[in-house]
């Protein structure tokens, strides 16, 4: 019988179709919640029992929206939003394989769109509501490489996200916008003056950013 010490990583949820522990599959679509771990100590005979601690394996990226005060352009209605690549880098992915050893993502799909709200849409008031969407992590990114597609109104509204937005597993990225009669203000308000706030998945905090509509 062998008695050599043994690592053990462990992930959730469990498929059967994962043979390989540095290719198991991960998507965004479904937004499903993928977590790993690896045992702080090894197992063997003599010590079968292990402590893993799971950590999570995506990213998270959240909108807070609110209408402003003086808007009257329509009702503030949240009809649909999207984010995709706003080039041909594929930089955004919404499917790959995660490495349990490393808990490395690396993407595989050839066209990533991650729609946040499918049918259904969302009644903007004065108070922050908030959308908020699991995703395959971002390596820093070289330029304006991914956008965000608001439909608010009827009107088309784009956020190119800035160079070195950077979309790490177990953080949740939050964007804070407010409508306004011009467009979507971003930065100014509660928060950072910059709008983007990057935390640990369990937290949250508000600021405020501003989109492009889209001519």
């Amino acid at each position: 019988m062998d008695e050599s010490p043994a690592e053990v990583f462990a992930y959730y949820p469990h498929n059967v179709s994962n043979a390989d522990g540095t290719l198991v599959q991960v998507e965004s679509n479904t937004q499903t919640d993928y977590l790993y771990g690896k045992a702080a100590t090894a197992a063997s005979i003599s010590k079968k029992n292990v402590n893993i601690e799971m950590k999570h394996a995506l990213s998270q990226v959240v909108f807070k929206l609110r209408k402003g005060a003086t808007y009257d352009e329509g009702p503030g209605l949240l009809e649909s939003l999207k984010i995709e690549n706003n080039d041909d880098k594929n930089v955004f992915q919404t499917s790959g394989t995660l490495n349990l050893g490393s808990g490395q993502v690396t993407g595989t799909s050839t066209n990533g769109v991650l729609t946040l709200m499918p049918g259904s849409t969302l009644l903007l008031t004065e108070e922050y509501q908030s959308i908020s969407s699991i995703c395959l992590p971002v390596s820093a990114t070289a330029g304006k490489n991914i956008k965000a597609l608001f439909t608010i109104d009827g009107r088309a509204f784009r956020y190119e996200f800035p160079a070195s937005t950077t979309w790490r597993a177990g953080m949740r990225n939050i964007y804070t916008l407010t409508i306004s009669n011009s467009g979507l203000e971003i930065g100014g308000g509660e928060g950072s003056d910059s709008g983007i706030t990057i935390e640990p998945w369990e937290a949250s905090t508000d600021n405020d950013i501003s989109l492009v509509p889209i001519l």
